[in-house]
């Protein structure tokens, strides 16, 4: 996974909170707001190292199935338990990112609020603290007109990908029976759900895991780049 974006613009958009936003002069709850925004920097590293290395063991466990098989020889149960066990931790951990990856995008959309606030405007409290409130056309819309209708309008832009990160989170946690690990077409470690209505499941299909989560990081650290440039300052 590559962090030199992500790192470069977290950092941005921290310094602004400590030194120009809400975090300037914090109440207590707005201390706490700022150590919340601060963990997901570390929180999103560990996940990913973690998967990072299940995957690559899982490929070689994998693997030695597929050979041994060849060879006519079955798997021993050690060797059986050890890859259900990464199958596990890789499953657990890819849960971890979208979980913790959905709070972290909460507690920005509260920074937004927040900042909104110290900056002096009246209408600050009208925001929801889910970012789903920024993900519906009557709130957003409500939000330009009583708050800061270019800000927001660009923000629009900047957002449209958390719909899709919510629908795999969903598919995760919700359709699990059909939920299964395989190879994309390039020999990467992928995923995808089995049984879906007028799609022909297989490496059509799979989504390469760590390609998918660099592309949300990607996508945040977009975001979080937006939120230095235009989020009023005290």
């Amino acid at each position: 996974m590559n962090f030199e974006k992500f790192e470069k613009e977290f950092s941005n958009l921290a310094n602004l909170f400590k030194n120009e936003g809400f975090y300037k002069k914090p109440s207590n709850f707005e201390i706490d707001l700022y150590g919340k925004f601060l963990g997901y920097n570390f929180e999103v590293k560990i996940i990913t190292s973690r998967l990072e290395s299940e995957i690559n063991e899982f490929i070689v466990l994998n693997n030695s199935f597929l050979e041994s098989f060849r060879n006519g020889h079955e798997p021993s149960l050690a060797k059986t338990e050890e890859l259900i066990t990464t199958l596990s931790k890789i499953q657990l951990d890819l849960s971890d990112f979208y979980i913790h990856t959905r709070i972290f995008l909460d507690t920005l959309n509260v920074c937004i609020k927040y900042s909104f606030k110290s900056a002096g405007n009246k209408k600050w409290n009208i925001m929801t603290n889910s970012i789903t409130g920024l993900l519906n056309e009557r709130k957003i819309r409500t939000y330009k007109k009583e708050i800061d209708s270019q800000f927001f309008g660009g923000l629009e832009n900047k957002i449209s990908w958390i719909r899709y990160l919510k629908d795999s989170r969903d598919n995760l946690l919700h359709k699990y029976h059909h939920f299964v690990f395989t190879d994309t077409r390039q020999g990467e470690m992928g995923y995808d759900l089995i049984g879906k209505i007028g799609r022909i499941w297989g490496t059509e299909t799979v989504k390469p895991m760590l390609k998918e989560l660099q592309s949300f990081l990607d996508n945040i650290s977009d975001l979080m780049g937006y939120l230095h440039k235009k989020l009023p300052r005290i």
